[in-house]
């Protein structure tokens, strides 16, 4: 599905990502973890096509990033970017709208379109406010709107059909039941609709929960990448975060608990 080989970024003089490689498959959640300024924003930014990279090539289904059109891109793949939040009226359900845009071609919205992006707003539990100016909402459900809106941007992703979802903090503002809610569903459209997520995060045993594949990086290098009992250790965590950890077996879940000190 993504294929990221030896990239490197440069900006303003500084080495932001180093000789990053992994692959992410169908059927993988990753999460990036790392400590403030590991490079998990700056790489998913240059996945997005936001920042570009100086060195190596990426992938995506066979093709290089690059060469893929802007159209057919956002028709297979959303991304959510690190506090979106929008400084202008627009009512929450045009908001969720945006994410079918690719799919109606600036076309009014079709009935589907407006039933994906209502079962979207329900499922984030804020269907409620479809008709509400989304900038008199709380950072928490406004971050709900946005999850809704990249959501129904990739909700027809399939086994046959694959799409891929980048998120950077998803978990940021939402409170802990939201925090779950959204993990699980993303963990049932991996394992069933053939959904492909990257997703930053910071909370090491919710990556422990739901992610397939872990990826730790530190001062812009990739330090480990592998599944959670493989990068979650009490080595890689001191070398990632500079703190000393237990690892046991969760009491309720089929996962790591992670405790620091």
């Amino acid at each position: 599905m993504l294929n990221i080989n030896n990239i490197t970024v440069h900006l303003g003089g500084e080495t932001l990502l180093e000789q990053i490689s992994f692959d992410i498959q169908q059927g993988d959640f990753m999460v990036l973890l790392g400590g403030n300024g590991a490079g998990k924003s700056t790489l998913l930014k240059t996945l997005a096509r936001s920042i570009p990279y100086c060195k190596g090539q990426v992938l995506f289904k066979e093709e290089l990033l690059g060469h893929w059109n802007q159209e057919e891109l956002s028709r297979n793949r959303a991304v959510l970017s690190q506090n979106t939040f929008l400084v202008f009226p627009m009512n929450v359900i045009e908001v969720v709208l945006l994410g079918r845009y690719p799919y109606s071609q600036g076309r009014k919205p079709s009935v589907k379109d407006v039933a994906i992006a209502y079962e979207m707003l329900d499922l984030m539990g804020i269907a409620h406010y479809a008709d509400v100016d989304i900038t008199t909402l709380s950072g928490g459900e406004q971050q709900r709107a946005h999850i809704a809106r990249v959501l129904a941007q990739v909700w027809e992703s399939s086994p046959e059909h694959p799409k891929l979802l980048l998120l950077d903090e998803p978990t940021s503002n939402l409170d802990i039941a939201y925090q779950h809610i959204l993990l699980e569903l993303l963990q049932d459209r991996v394992q069933k609709h053939g959904l492909v997520v990257l997703t930053i995060l910071h909370d090491m045993n919710l990556a422990a929960r739901y992610a397939t594949q872990i990826a730790l990086l530190k001062q812009g290098k990739l330090l480990a990448v592998g599944k959670p009992e493989e990068t979650l250790t009490p080595d890689w965590i001191m070398k990632a975060f500079g703190v000393s950890s237990i690892i046991q077996e969760h009491p309720i879940f089929d996962c790591l608990q992670v405790s620091t000190y």
